[in-house]
């Protein structure tokens, strides 16, 4: 008897041992590649902000990751809280690593000025939070004045922006809040990419790895020049909630997580929202059809209740200030699709694997590359259910959510289907029920998530937990490999190298001077009415420290015939002489001789090298 139970001691001991270094290994895996790509950064700019902050933190998180997964595996697996901290933790490290600590800094916009998209959302934030609050909250009056828009069309992250406004007058002068937006989606991502894992197994190794692998998923990194698009862990927790073994008796208590998230999406991004409701769609059909366990009155109050916090929410931001014919913002659905061979294609951010040829390059909205990684444990599933001859087994509970990520794929390959440099179909639509929604190709992530979600799943059950997580291991440190292209190009943020220069910034004290007694500042012509005087941004900022409004702006969505109606006001006013002295002209060459003979006796001055003019005072000396 005491020769079994040592043996059994034995047995125990060393599978805790070979747990243990799996994790390690794994956890490994991670570090290394987070301090490759810091000494990219050190080795070309070694004075680069924060780079010691982030070192540090990419050590503490791999230390506290670590230390996480073994505690685990001595209590027999991760409970939900460990799982979530251990995925939270990698997506900290990897946030240090890829993007950078400095950019936390709320007073640091200087990074933001780097990207258009960037200096779009910054330039509605700062609008809006000089802006009085109206009715809707989301209501951005003062930006394209008199038209209006709203804070939802800049892509602001209505969510914080709306937060964030409530605070203006204790927050600094320069505020920014998208890195701190950047930080928590790193996070998040692998907070929840953690929490699907712990839905086939507890092993430590695995849940880190599959964290990891939801981090280094190409599309995510792909998409942070537009902040917004960022929030795919929004997709991840509606997958988490759909996969919830027990859900709990009461509607309410089922819903209020789905409410959050839901909430959360539509006030981040319409596209996300729209993903959510997909999933929550699918989430009803299954627990109301296939599991037996709601009526179809219940799954109706599910599916409007959530319905309706997503309008409630698109109201609070002003989204539904333009009618819905102006949704798709010009451009038809079929331009920015997801190409059919988009999971091989790597757009040449790929180690190992090629571009291939794509019909055009708005079809990067449908990137889509799995990595290296995930395809080599793609082949290895298919090669051994050849090998042992093994049957497809398709989880027929899950049908639900397989019709809405086919579904989401087919609208994202759109009506203009392509694969490769071929087209199949060619049928552009301009109706608003397809267009609204034209950056078509993005709805591929419901299908992409799941894709690798499977693949996770799959090598956990034929190999089991101890052998899964070698192979993932093994298969994290090729997907590192595979995507540090991209990263290395994210990480040189902090020092701009290979980045757009920032854009031009009005300095001249004179602006400041000048908008200290007026109202508004007018480009003439503004960007609808002809070629504006220069780049509308940098005057945005300007009025918007000035409080003062802006009679033009780059956004998402806008109405064309309101556009027009104010482009002949202003032909009028013109013809009219009625320039007005609370009014800050900006001027282009072009309209320099309209301008002054209307305004009779403008004073104007080249500011930074643009033509400040106004009429009946004269400019500062």
């Amino acid at each position: 008897m005491l020769a079994v139970e040592n043996e059994t001691l034995t047995a125990t001991r060393t599978k805790f041992w070979i747990a243990v270094a799996i994790c390690i290994g794994v956890c490994l895996v991670v570090a290394v590649d987070e301090w490759r790509i810091l000494q990219s950064v050190v080795l070309l700019a070694p004075d680069a902000p924060g780079l010691a902050l982030d070192r540090s933190i990419v050590g503490v998180c791999a230390a506290l990751m670590t230390a996480l997964a073994i505690m685990a595996i001595r209590r027999g697996g991760a409970g939900s809280a460990a799982t979530f901290f251990i995925g939270a933790i990698c997506g900290a490290g990897f946030f240090a690593c890829s993007i950078g600590t400095a950019i936390l800094d709320p007073t640091a916009v200087g990074w933001l000025l780097r990207g258009e998209d960037w200096t779009t959302h910054y330039g509605g934030w700062a609008m809006f939070r000089n802006t009085p609050w109206t009715w809707p909250p989301g209501a951005l009056p003062n930006l394209m004045y008199p038209r209006g828009t709203a804070i939802v069309f800049t892509d602001s992250l209505p969510l914080l922006a709306l937060l964030c406004k409530a605070f203006s007058a204790w927050l600094p002068a320069t505020f920014q809040y998208t890195g701190l937006w950047f930080a928590l989606c790193c996070m998040l991502q692998g907070g929840f990419g953690a929490l699907l894992a712990q839905r086939w197994t507890r092993h430590p190794a695995v849940i880190v790895a599959v964290a990891a692998f939801f981090l280094y998923a190409p599309v995510f990194l792909n998409r942070m020049p537009h902040a917004t698009l960022m929030g795919h862990w929004l997709i991840l927790a509606s997958l988490w909630l759909y996969f919830r073994p027990n859900p709990p008796l009461t509607i309410r208590k089922g819903m209020w997580p789905w409410w959050i998230v839901v909430a959360t999406a539509a006030l981040t991004m319409p596209y996300l929202a729209a993903m959510s409701m997909a999933i929550l769609f699918a989430y009803c059909v299954r627990r109301c059809w296939v599991d037996r366990e709601r009526s179809l009155r219940d799954a109706a109050v599910m599916l409007v209740s959530a319905l309706a916090i997503v309008f409630a929410m698109w109201w609070i931001s002003d989204a539904f200030i333009l009618k819905f014919t102006y949704g798709n913002g010009g451009v038809s659905h079929g331009i920015y699709s997801f190409n059919l061979d988009g999971f091989f294609n790597s757009f040449g951010w790929s180690m190992l694997l090629p571009g291939l040829p794509v019909i055009s390059s708005a079809q990067l909205e449908g990137y889509a590359y799995l990595g290296f990684g995930v395809i080599a444990l793609l082949a290895v599933l298919l090669a051994e259910a050849i090998v042992r001859r093994r049957r497809p087994q398709w989880p027929r509970r899950h049908w639900p959510l397989l019709a809405a990520a086919v579904a989401t794929t087919a609208f994202a390959a759109s009506t203009v289907l392509t694969l490769g440099a071929w087209t199949l179909i060619d049928f552009p639509q301009t109706t608003p029920l397809l267009s609204t929604f034209r950056g078509s190709g993005r709805f591929i992530w419901v299908a992409y998530y799941l894709t690798v979600l499977a693949v996770m799943a799959f090598t956990v059950k034929r190999f089991g937990s101890t052998a899964a997580g070698v192979l993932l291991g093994c298969a994290l440190a090729v997907q590192a490999w595979d995507t540090v292209r991209s990263h290395q190009h994210v990480a040189h943020l902090r020092d701009g190298l290979n980045w757009p220069a920032p854009m031009q910034s009005l300095d001249d004290p004179a602006w400041d001077e000048l908008a200290a007694h007026r109202q508004h500042l007018t480009l003439l012509p503004p960007a609808p009415c002809g070629l504006a005087p220069g780049p509308v941004l940098p005057f945005q900022l300007v009025a918007a420290r000035n409080r003062l409004t802006f009679n033009t702006a780059y956004v998402a969505r806008w109405n064309p015939d309101a556009d027009e109606r104010y482009c002949r006001q202003l032909e009028d006013q013109l013809t009219r002489g009625d320039m007005r002295s609370d009014e800050l002209y900006v001027v282009s060459d072009e309209w320099k001789e309209r301008f002054e003979q209307a305004a009779k006796s403008p004073t104007c001055r080249m500011l930074d090298g643009f033509r400040a003019c106004v009429v009946d005072e004269a400019l500062p000396p």
